[in-house]
């Protein structure tokens, strides 16, 4: 069944379409909000209204564009919601002062507000910690959330497959998070190459 067909089936109401597109794309959203959201149960809650939203508002579909980038899109909303309201509880249970990580929550990611030099900085520990992936890991994760290339594009100019460029990505935003478990600036900050990347 073509994309275009599935997303008119499931325009229409039809619950096996959208049974397949749950199949197909659930576990590849959940590993998306895994990178804004390290509780697994909280990705897997997210994820999960995401898909109820997509039947509630499954009339609006464009039968036209991939489900996939809708997909992606509603994902990286929740996630985002979730971490503004955490960062919110956050300011209020314990009166943080303003500092770093404030000014990267408040910054707007996608017009690219920052001192130049916290950029740098940051920029740099992330390439700093690219350094920790395997070669091709490495070549994959850079093209993908530094340069921007889409999956398919990664595995044409690598001819690896596209499953192949995922289990990359995935073993990529594994380290990362580790890395930057302890460090709020540096997740904030990869998160943002992430939103004007995705």
């Amino acid at each position: 069944m073509s994309d275009i067909e599935i997303n008119r089936r499931l325009r229409s109401g039809d619950a096996t379409a959208f049974e397949i597109v749950f199949k197909n794309y659930y576990s590849r959203l959940l590993g998306f909000a895994k990178v804004f959201v390290s509780d697994n149960i909280f990705a897997e809650d997210l994820v999960q209204n995401v898909f109820a939203a997509l039947w509630l508002k499954r009339e609006e579909i464009d039968v036209e564009k991939p489900i996939s980038s809708y997909l992606m899109k509603m994902t990286k909303n929740v996630c985002l919601d979730y971490l503004k309201h955490q960062v919110v509880i956050s300011k209020y249970e314990n009166e943080i002062r303003k500092t770093d990580i404030q000014q990267l929550y408040y910054f707007d990611f996608l017009d690219n507000k920052m001192s130049p030099d916290l950029e740098v900085e940051l920029t740099k520990s992330i390439l700093q910690t690219a350094e920790l992936l395997p070669e091709k890991c490495k070549a994959v994760f850079c093209m993908r959330w530094i340069d921007g290339f889409k999956n398919r594009e990664i595995a044409e100019k690598l001819n690896i497959s596209s499953t192949m460029v995922e289990k990359h990505l995935a073993k990529g935003m594994s380290i990362f998070k580790k890395s930057f478990k302890n460090d709020s600036r540096m997740l904030f900050f990869f998160l943002s190459l992430v939103i004007q990347n995705s």
